[in-house]
């Protein structure tokens, strides 16, 4: 195994964490509850502003976290609805208000954008998903933070190929330190990720050594859940990944993860930046995606220092 430095992400997470701040007092016109994370206070979080403001944003929270704005025993709101910083929240403010667009060709022509294939149209986007037999598969708890169905152009009269786009969204994250239960499955050379690692053709020979590291697990885990989902779900699948640009730890770990795969494997595997995901929605979306846009990049662009 080469040894690979990993940039520290704590540089880019302290400027995140400034910004954010910062958007609450100057957005909200209210101060984080805490002297350095990022909370809103109870009331501003029951209202949902921790989520960009229309009814389609928080129709897709309540739907799939029914309780992401009630008060929990102590009486303090969720980590969804109160941390500003946290990015439990961003999938929802990044992928929510594409529903607005589903079937358009606009959509499909964004889509085509982050994914680098064509796509005819999409036709759903969910969220903290994971298909019960996927899951069953790979024996774990991993879900995708977002997805989207798409469909593939047809050709001579053939039915269009479905195609399940999984996203996992980072905002200031690094790596994490490993589950013992978690730990005991990557090392298991007999086990379920080592089985859909060597039959999915994704990953070359060997490469389970660097997958199994704190740095790429998460990654090597979403890779096999979209494995599995297009087995489970008859589809086609491809997994994306989204950061901020200037968090160059998830950049330098999505470089070390996609020199795992084979060719095969890095053309399933799309790394998009923040900044990439907006300009390619400025370019397909229409003019009412502007609003949305424009509080995407305010709230989430940290400025380089």
């Amino acid at each position: 195994m080469t040894k690979t430095l990993f940039p520290d992400p704590s540089e880019f997470r302290q400027a995140a964490r400034v910004h954010q701040r910062a958007w609450v007092s100057d957005h909200l016109h209210v101060q984080p509850t805490h002297p350095e994370r990022v909370t809103l206070p109870v009331a501003e979080a029951q209202e949902g502003k921790n989520f960009f403001l229309t009814l389609a944003v928080r129709e897709a929270v309540v739907d799939r976290f029914s309780a992401t704005f009630a008060l929990n025993a102590s009486g303090r709101p969720s980590t969804r609805a109160a941390d500003a910083l946290c990015s439990a929240h961003i999938p929802f403010n990044l992928f929510a208000p594409l529903r607005g667009y589903l079937g358009t060709a606009t959509l499909a022509q964004f889509v085509t954008a982050l994914t680098a294939r064509p796509l005819a149209s999409v036709s759903k986007v969910g969220f903290e998903f994971a298909h019960p037999d996927a899951r069953q598969a790979i024996g774990d708890n991993t879900s995708f933070d977002a997805y989207l169905l798409a469909q593939a152009p047809g050709s001579h009269g053939r039915r269009r190929p479905a195609v399940f786009l999984g996203v996992e969204v980072k905002y200031t994250e690094g790596p994490y330190a490993w589950g013992e239960t978690e730990k005991k499955r990557m090392f298991a050379v007999d086990g379920s990720y080592h089985r859909l690692t060597a039959s999915s053709g994704l990953f070359k020979v060997g490469a389970t050594v660097e997958l199994r590291t704190r740095h790429l697990k998460q990654m090597w885990r979403n890779m096999l859940l979209g494995v599995a989902t297009a087995e489970a779900m008859h589809t086609e699948f491809m997994y994306l990944h989204l950061y901020p640009e200037g968090n160059v730890y998830q950049a330098a770990a999505c470089s070390k993860f996609a020199e795992q795969l084979t060719a095969k494997g890095q053309g399933v595997f799309r790394p998009i930046t923040y900044e990439g995901f907006l300009g390619a929605a400025a370019a397909a979306l229409p003019a009412d995606a502007v609003p949305w846009l424009d509080y995407l990049r305010a709230r989430y662009l940290v400025p380089a220092s």
